[in-house]
C-alpha cells in the first residue's frame, strides 16, 4: 500500500486484530499484529506506543464487542494517533457500523489505515474505499455461507450425519484414512436396551425426571455438546420428541436470521415448510413407532396448556432470557449501578452486565436458586419481624395518612375550581358561536380541546369520590397480623410472579455489594435489601395510603435495611465469634475444644480454627469477617483480569 501522506514517526498507535470462530488459530491476532508492525517498519516508523485491541472468537457482525467497546473509549480519548489493521473486515463486517468507526477516529484527529483494502483516512476519498472494501468483504461472507450451505445439502443427500451426536449413536468416517471425508452414523449396540426402556418408561406414565434419573444411573452420554452428565427432564422430553430414533431425520425445521440492529442472529421456525428436508434412515430406528408415539402423546397429555402461542404472538417473544428473572430490574451492582443480569444454563448464577465489555471490576457472581433462596427467606423473615414489633407504628401511619390528611379536600377544591373556570370558557365559546354565520376552524379546535378537558376533570372526581367510599378502611391490629404472617408464608422467589410480590416492598433497588473475607483473597457477594413497611399492608389500604400520602415515607421509621449473605460460608468465618464467645464464658477453666466443636456441632479441628479467626478479629477491631470493597482487588482466586479493562 502506497501513502501520500507519511505516518510521523514516535506516534502512539494502536492495530487492531480479529478473528471469527474458536475453529481458527488462534496466534492469527498475533500474525495480524506483527503484520502491521511491518507494515509500519517499512514506512520507517517507530511509534512510541504500540498496542493491540483483539476480539477473540467473535464475528465482526456483532456491533457490540469488548475490543470495539475498549476502541470507542479510546478514541474518545485520544489514547492514540494511529489505528492500523490488516482490513476493514477487523473492524466490522458491515458498512454502516465500519463508516461508523472510522468517523468517529477521524472526528477526534484520528488516522485509520486499513492496509490490504488501501484505505488511508487522510485522503479524501477514504469514505469511498472504505464502503467498496466493505461491499467485497460482504460478498465474501455471501458466497461462503451459499457454499457451506450447497456442502450440507450434498452430505445431506448422501445420508451422511449432520449436526450434533445423538444419545445411542456411534459417528465414524467414512474413510480413516481421509480427514475430509464425510461422517456416518450407527447404532450403538451397547445402549439399545437403555433407549427402549426409557422410552416405555414414558409411554407407561413415568414422569420424565424419574426417566432423567433412570438415564442418569444408566449412564448414558447426552448430547456431544453437554457439559454436565446428568439428565434433565427438558433432556428426556428432547430425547422422546426426536424422530431419528424411530429412523425419519428432519433439517432446517428451524432457521437462523439475522438481526441487523446488532449483528447477532436468532433461530426462528422455518416460515417455508417446502424448505424443511426429510429423510428415511431405517438403520438408525431403535424404538417402534408404536412406542414412539405412544411416549410422544403422553408427553402431550402433560401439557396444561395445549394451545400456546408461538413466534410473535407470544407474550414473552423479544423479551431477553436474562430479563425474566424474579429480580429483573430489582438487583443492581453494588460497584457501578448496573442490572445484574442472570447467565448460565445449568446451575446458573447472577453478574454484573458490565462485566463483559469490560466496563466494572466486579466479577463476583452468586447461584441463582441460592440468590433467590436467600433473598425470598429474608424479605419472608423481615415481614414476619414486621408482624410483631412495628406493626403498631405501620397502623399509626396509616391512620395518620388516611384519616388525619386534607389533601384529598384540596384536590377535590382544585378540580372544582378547574371544573367551574372550564364552564366559563364554554360558555364564551358558544355565544361566539352564535354570532357567526359559519364556524371558524379555531373555534371548532378549542370547543374539542375543552370537551377532552371536561371529560379528564370529571374522570378525576370519580376516582376521588372512589378514594374516599374506601379511605377509612383501615384493618385492625388482628386482622393486620394475620395478613402479614400468611404473605410471609406465601412469599416466594421460586417463579417471576414473586417479582410481583416483591417490587412494591423495596425502597430502592436491591444492591450486589462484593466483600473479601477476612485474611484471604476470596470475595464472596452480600445483597443489600431496603425494605418499605408500609408496602406490607395488603389491599386497598396499601394503594390508598400511597395515593394519599404521595408515596413518601417520614424518616426512616419505617424502613428496614437487611443484610443477606448470597453464598454458603466457609465453617471457620460462619462459627468464629460464636467460638470465641463461648471459650471466654470462663476464662478460668476454658472449654476444650472438643467441646467448642461439640457446641457449634463442627469437628476438633474446625474449631480450633473457628477460634484462631475470632481472636484475629478481636485483635483488628472487628465482629464481621466480611469487608465490602470498593474498589478493585488484586489477586483474587478465578479472576481473569483483562488489564485493557
Amino acid at each position: 500500500m502506497y501513502l501520500r501522506t507519511p505516518i510521523p514517526n514516535h506516534c502512539r498507535a494502536v492495530s487492531v486484530t480479529r478473528y471469527s470462530t474458536e475453529e481458527q488459530r488462534r496466534q492469527t491476532c498475533e500474525d495480524q499484529h506483527e503484520y502491521c508492525r511491518e507494515f509500519l517498519s517499512d514506512q520507517g516508523v517507530t511509534p512510541r506506543d504500540f498496542r493491540r485491541i483483539s476480539d477473540e472468537g467473535i464475528s465482526g457482525e456483532l456491533r457490540d464487542r469488548p475490543g470495539i467497546q475498549a476502541l470507542r473509549a479510546g478514541v474518545l480519548a485520544r489514547d492514540f494517533d494511529l489505528i492500523i489493521c490488516e482490513d476493514s473486515s477487523r473492524l466490522f463486517r458491515g458498512i454502516g457500523p465500519c463508516v461508523e468507526l472510522v468517523g468517529l477516529a477521524v472526528d477526534h484527529d484520528i488516522r485509520v489505515i486499513c492496509i490490504n483494502d488501501g484505505v488511508d483516512t487522510t485522503d479524501e476519498d477514504w469514505d469511498q474505499r472504505l464502503e467498496e472494501a466493505q461491499r467485497h468483504h460482504g460478498r465474501d461472507n455471501y458466497f461462503t455461507r451459499y457454499r457451506i450451505r450447497r456442502s450440507h445439502d450434498g452430505l445431506w443427500r448422501s445420508g451422511a450425519a449432520i449436526g450434533l451426536l445423538r444419545p445411542g449413536y456411534l459417528r465414524t468416517r467414512q474413510s480413516e484414512a481421509d480427514l475430509n471425508s464425510p461422517k456416518y452414523d450407527e447404532i450403538d449396540p451397547h445402549w439399545i436396551e437403555t433407549i427402549k426402556k426409557a422410552f416405555q418408561m414414558v409411554a407407561d406414565g413415568d414422569s420424565p425426571q424419574t426417566v432423567a434419573d433412570f438415564l442418569t444411573g444408566s449412564g448414558l452420554p447426552k448430547t456431544s455438546n453437554s457439559s454436565d452428565p446428568a439428565w434433565t427432564e427438558k433432556n428426556v422430553i428432547s430425547l422422546v420428541r426426536c424422530t431419528k430414533y424411530r429412523g425419519y431425520e428432519s433439517r432446517r425445521q428451524t432457521i437462523s436470521r439475522k438481526q441487523y440492529t446488532t449483528g447477532k442472529s436468532i433461530s426462528i421456525r422455518n416460515p417455508d415448510p417446502k424448505n424443511v428436508q426429510h429423510r428415511e434412515m431405517p438403520h438408525l430406528r431403535i424404538v417402534d413407532d408404536v412406542v414412539w408415539y405412544a411416549a410422544n402423546r403422553m408427553i402431550d397429555d402433560r401439557r396444561r396448556k395445549q394451545t400456546t402461542p408461538c413466534g410473535r404472538e407470544h407474550p414473552l417473544f423479544g423479551v431477553p432470557r436474562d430479563s425474566r428473572s424474579p429480580l429483573s430490574n430489582l438487583f443492581v451492582c453494588g460497584a457501578c449501578g448496573a442490572k445484574m443480569h442472570m447467565c448460565g444454563r445449568n446451575e446458573g448464577g447472577y453478574r454484573c452486565s458490565r462485566v463483559r465489555r469490560g466496563e466494572c471490576w466486579n466479577r463476583t457472581t452468586s447461584l441463582r436458586d441460592l440468590t433467590h433462596g436467600k433473598i425470598g427467606a429474608a424479605v419472608s423473615r423481615a415481614i414476619l419481624e414486621a408482624s410483631e414489633s412495628a406493626i403498631d407504628d405501620i397502623l399509626d401511619h396509616l391512620r395518620h395518612q388516611i384519616e388525619g390528611s386534607d389533601q384529598l379536600d384540596h384536590q377535590e377544591a382544585e378540580l372544582r375550581k378547574r371544573q367551574a373556570d372550564l364552564r366559563r370558557r364554554q360558555d364564551r365559546l358558544s355565544r361566539a358561536i352564535q354570532s357567526e354565520e359559519q364556524t371558524p376552524e379555531f373555534l371548532s379546535r378549542d370547543i374539542a380541546a375543552l370537551e377532552s378537558e371536561r371529560q379528564e376533570i370529571e374522570s378525576d372526581l370519580r376516582s376521588l369520590r372512589s378514594l374516599r367510599a374506601h379511605e377509612v378502611m383501615v384493618p385492625g391490629k388482628q386482622e393486620l397480623c394475620s395478613r402479614l404472617h400468611a404473605a410471609a408464608n406465601e412469599f416466594s422467589l421460586d417463579s417471576r410472579e414473586g417479582r410481583d410480590r416483591l417490587c412494591p416492598l423495596l425502597a430502592e433497588p436491591i444492591r450486589a455489594i462484593p466483600c473479601r473475607q477476612f485474611g484471604t483473597d476470596k470475595v464472596v457477594l452480600r445483597a443489600e435489601i431496603k425494605l418499605n413497611l408500609v408496602a406490607l399492608v395488603p389491599g386497598l389500604v396499601r394503594i390508598d395510603s400511597g395515593l394519599i400520602a404521595g408515596g413518601n415515607i417520614e424518616g426512616e421509621l419505617l424502613h428496614r435495611l437487611l443484610t443477606v449473605d448470597l453464598f454458603k460460608p466457609a465453617v471457620a468465618p460462619k462459627h468464629a465469634i460464636n467460638a470465641l464467645r463461648i471459650y471466654e464464658q470462663d476464662l478460668g477453666s476454658p472449654p476444650t475444644l472438643n467441646q467448642i466443636g461439640e457446641a457449634l456441632g463442627i469437628s476438633k479441628r474446625s474449631a480450633h480454627v473457628a477460634l484462631q479467626l475470632g481472636r484475629q478479629l478481636r485483635e483488628a477491631g472487628r465482629v464481621d469477617p466480611y469487608e465490602p470493597l470498593h474498589s478493585c482487588p488484586e489477586n483474587v482466586p478465578r479472576w481473569k483480569m483483562d488489564p485493557a479493562a
